[in-house]
């Protein structure tokens, strides 16, 4: 219970420091590196050994808000029809599925980095 204060602010953080970075990122390859990053340091920061008691759930609560929130960074166009409403959403399924694939592979990078680094070497 004591960790979810900290993560709220970090969450809160995220979503504060994202929504000034909404236009920044134009195309969906800097999309989908922005939220791989963020994944893969959110899953190197779950394998740390040593947490520290307010500063790794301030960080997890910034990180797990900041690379969902990256996945729907795409400019919206202005929509007229219906048949370009579905295509943007295609794009912007497309896009999620894409950054979960890359979220999660990254996730996984970032803790066995971790993982394999902090465990001593058998001798």
């Amino acid at each position: 219970m004591k960790a979810l204060v900290p993560m709220c602010l970090g969450g809160a953080g995220a979503a504060v420091v994202l929504s000034l970075f909404y236009y920044r990122l134009p195309s969906t390859r800097l999309v989908t590196a922005v939220n791989g990053g963020g994944c893969a340091l959110l899953g190197a920061l779950m394998a740390y050994p040593h947490p520290h008691p307010l500063l790794t759930p301030l960080v997890a609560g910034f990180l797990s808000t900041a690379a969902p929130l990256t996945s729907v960074f795409l400019p919206w166009p202005a929509i007229e029809t219906m048949s370009e409403a579905i295509g943007f959403a295609g794009r912007v399924g497309g896009l999620l599925a894409l950054n979960l694939l890359y979220g999660a592979a990254f996730a996984m990078v970032g803790f066995l980095g971790v993982l394999f680094i902090a465990t001593p070497s058998p001798r």
